[in-house]
């Protein structure tokens, strides 16, 4: 594929996943309103559950087919993995059920296996869409997923408000791999093979248990808070948080539309085809440093207002610790960028290694927390936990895969969180105008930085 076809439909892919963000965030704040911050809390603690068990059972990964030669006998490995993989996650649901039954909190029993249920199916939908993953089909693969996301979610929306219950948010997660499998059946375009190679099995088989190591230490290090502040500070406050990190997802999805969907796979075919790699992670993650840290100061200043405004009076805590984090975001979307690239190179021990620093950063930061019973400061730990992952991750991966400037990265940046932890004044302005002219400041050298950067190695990716 030519990099200008490859660019094509990356942006085909994005803009048409924006459209139903926006319409699936317009559901998100229906629910919010609709439900109290407990159920958000009691779905959070089931999510981190189903998120381990599927850690520890993923052993299919789509991540495998497409880095494979894409044959029948790839495609019927990877299938064949995820229905193993599907199945083993229901039983471990089941046994969950049973161990909730005599010691556990009333009614979680049967939603958590509900998402045990939907993340097996989700899996084998994850392989049936692989193919179109691999050819780079971004536009048909944003349709499939986004529309069943939105579906799904309007349909959780309109249980809420007949049934408000912690089961709404679960018909959503069910809801939805279940749409996805039915359009993976219906799309997938490899048909299935009678012969499975020994080697490739387990060649498989090592890939998904190496990727499970980095997949565990991403979900400790995401569901860290969850956990902590379930324990130590109730379910009402974790559904807050839960909240206020949801808002801030949003805000994250934009870049993640790329670089959860497409980034991944479009390395591993630039990798495959020997064209300007190193070029087009420079520029991009460049262009992603600018416009992440402008989102982060946006976040900062505007994000409080806007939280109270869209979600209502009975979400002030979550609005509270917008500002402490909304560098999480930048911090997060860089560590995405050099996360795909790692994992198309088969580096997942990088991965690994830098959530390891990440959840090491955090408990130390939530242990200072729980002896001062201050939940701001959880929030604070795990802004400064996913940047040092951030900072561990790149290093690592100049010292291992491709070098790049991080200076130049970084600079502007980590000059604009600086500005936020010590505002000062500017003559007569008050900190909040010295800010915005600071925020217009950062636009136009990273207008000048992007500008000069594209007429120099813009032509060697499009």
């Amino acid at each position: 594929m030519k990099k200008s076809s490859l660019f094509k439909s990356s942006v085909d892919f994005a803009l048409s996943s924006y459209v139903f963000q926006f319409i699936n965030f317009g559901m998100t704040l229906i629910l919010a309103r609709l439900l109290s911050p407990e159920f958000f809390g009691v779905f959070a603690m089931m999510v981190v559950a189903k998120e381990i068990f599927s850690a520890l059972l993923g052993f299919s990964s789509p991540q495998y087919f497409i880095l494979s030669e894409g044959k029948k006998s790839d495609f019927t490995l990877s299938f064949s993995l995820s229905l193993l993989s599907a199945g083993a996650l229901f039983l471990l649901g089941i046994a969950a059920v049973f161990c909730l039954q005599f010691r556990g909190p009333s009614g979680v029993a049967l939603p958590l296996l509900a998402l045990c249920l939907a993340q097996g199916i989700d899996n084998v939908a994850a392989i049936l869409l692989a193919p179109i993953e691999r050819k780079t089909d971004y536009l048909k693969l944003s349709l499939i997923r986004n529309s069943c996301s939105t579906i799904s979610l309007g349909i959780a929306a309109l249980t809420a408000l007949i049934w408000p219950s912690v089961w709404s948010l679960v018909m959503r997660e069910v809801l939805l791999a279940v749409f996805l499998l039915v359009l993976g059946v219906k799309y997938s375009v490899i048909p299935l093979s009678v012969e499975l190679e020994k080697r490739a099995v387990f060649k498989a088989v090592r890939f998904a248990y190496q990727l499970t190591l980095s997949r565990v230490s991403e979900i400790l290090f995401y569901r860290a808070p969850d956990i902590v502040i379930s324990q130590f500070f109730g379910l009402s406050q974790t559904g807050h948080f839960f909240q206020s990190r949801n808002f801030l997802m949003l805000v994250l999805k934009v870049p993640n539309t790329i670089l959860d969907q497409t980034l991944f796979s479009t390395f591993v075919r630039l990798e495959r085809e020997k064209e300007g790699l190193s070029s087009y992670i420079f520029l991009m993650e460049l262009i992603l440093s600018r416009v992440m840290s402008l989102a982060a100061l946006g976040l900062c200043l505007f994000g409080p207002l806007a939280f109270d405004f869209l979600y209502g009076e009975k979400w002030l805590l979550a609005s509270s610790l917008i500002p402490k984090l909304s560098w999480f975001v930048f911090f997060a979307a860089l560590f995405n960028f050099a996360q795909a690239y790692c994992y198309s190179k088969g580096s997942q021990t990088l991965v690994f290694f830098s959530y390891l620093i990440g959840t090491a950063t955090f408990i130390m930061t939530a242990m200072y927390a729980v002896a001062l019973s201050d939940l701001s400061i959880i929030a604070w730990g795990l802004t400064f936990s996913m940047g040092a992952a951030c900072i561990i991750i790149h290093i690592l991966g100049n010292m291992f895969s491709t070098p790049l400037d991080l200076v130049k990265i970084f600079w502007l940046p980590f000059l604009s969180l600086l500005s936020i932890w010590r505002p000062w004044k500017l003559g007569s302005l008050s900190p909040e105008y010295t800010m915005l002219l600071f925020v217009l400041c950062i636009v136009l050298l990273s207008a000048y930085e992007i500008r000069a950067e594209v007429r120099k190695v813009g032509r060697k990716i499009v």
